[in-house]
């Protein structure tokens, strides 16, 4: 399956071992999250294959309803899951932004899921500096009023910055304005990012 995408994992495996190099000539060491969205097609449907390794993500905007599609790869995602730390403990949890994987470190394996491309849909991609400082509300909310990817874009780091601003603020902002399929009746989220999970090879 994955050998469809093999250009997305060259990649990934070429920035590993960059980030490596760099994190060998340094006593801090180094590390990158990644995190990005490919248009693929697949058996002659376009998808979008979403990626992610660390904390950046990806979000499916359909309609009024914010969908978050990757994992966070961090200590306290990884706590909520194992059933170590409930999910309204997590905002306040000090080692929350704890990265377990990471570009350039030993574990750098990236997740993946293909996604349906689908007419009117929004895909945001942010670092977690702008999720740090806006909550799902306020990011779903400036991205329904502000019609104009890159006016949503804008805006968006304006209000993380307003908020405090404690981390640098990467975000992308994706309209499918064509070429896309119809999500049938009220199925706009949930399982539409798992119609497949794997893993992408980064070593």
């Amino acid at each position: 399956m994955l050998g469809e995408f093999a250009g997305v994992s060259d990649a990934l495996l070429d920035a590993d071992d960059r980030v490596a190099e760099v994190a060998a000539a340094t006593t801090r060491g180094a590390g990158s999250t990644a995190t990005g969205v490919v248009l693929v097609s697949h058996e002659g449907v376009p998808f979008w294959l979403v990626f992610n390794v660390g904390d950046s993500r990806v979000y499916r905007q359909a309609g009024g309803t914010l969908e978050q599609l990757t994992t966070d790869h961090s200590l306290g995602r990884e706590l909520v899951s194992r059933g170590q730390l409930r999910e309204d403990e997590l905002a306040t949890f000090a080692n929350r932004n704890v990265i377990t994987r990471a570009i350039g470190a030993v574990d750098s394996l990236a997740d993946s899921w293909l996604v349906p491309v689908v007419d009117g849909d929004r895909l945001l991609l942010c670092s977690d500096g702008l999720y740090g400082e806006l909550d799902d509300e306020a990011i779903r909310a400036i991205l329904t009023m502000n019609g104009q990817p890159e006016v949503a874009a804008r805006v968006l780091v304006e209000r993380a910055n307003a908020n405090g601003g404690r981390d640098n603020i990467t975000v992308v902002v994706i309209d499918v304005l064509a070429g896309g399929g119809v999500m049938p009746g009220d199925d706009t989220t949930g399982g539409a990012a798992a119609l497949l999970e794997d893993t992408l090879p980064v070593r």
